[in-house]
């Protein structure tokens, strides 16, 4: 994969990927005139520091849903949904989630953000659950 040009990082840390609990290195970059805000995974933070290609990238925009997933196993989940794929990443612990959902949020709805984006649907006996949908015209 080729080199992207930068963008600010806005995040960045060990997170794992759901499917294989893999501790991957995480860096949400801010849009620039060049590339669109994305989440780009490294296979660790020493690849990252030397300037090598990310592994992955998912340009935000491509997402239609960006919410926390139940899952059974998995307490701290955020599932970045698109039309070929869903990427589920695992945080540490809820400030973590909570923190980089923020964040993706935020880069996200860049043109129209809006606090109710980023606060969570409480139900009762449940943990929160943020719901959050995106329609995109093909």
């Amino acid at each position: 994969m080729a080199a992207i040009s930068g963008g600010a990082v806005v995040r960045q840390g060990h997170l794992r990927k759901l499917k294989t609990m893999k501790k991957k290195y995480f860096v949400l970059r801010a849009e620039t005139n060049e590339c669109p805000a994305r989440l780009e995974y490294y296979e660790s933070e020493k690849k990252f520091r030397a300037g090598a290609a990310p592994r992955r990238f998912l340009p935000l925009k491509s997402c239609y849903n960006i919410t926390r997933r139940l899952d059974l196993k998995q307490k701290h989940v955020i599932a970045l949904f698109t039309r070929e794929e869903q990427l589920c990443i695992v945080a540490e612990n809820e400030q973590e989630l909570h923190a980089w959902l923020t964040a993706i949020l935020k880069l996200h709805h860049s043109d129209d953000a809006s606090d109710e984006l980023l606060h969570p649907i409480r139900w009762r006996d449940r943990p929160r659950v943020y719901v959050h949908v995106v329609l995109t015209r093909a």
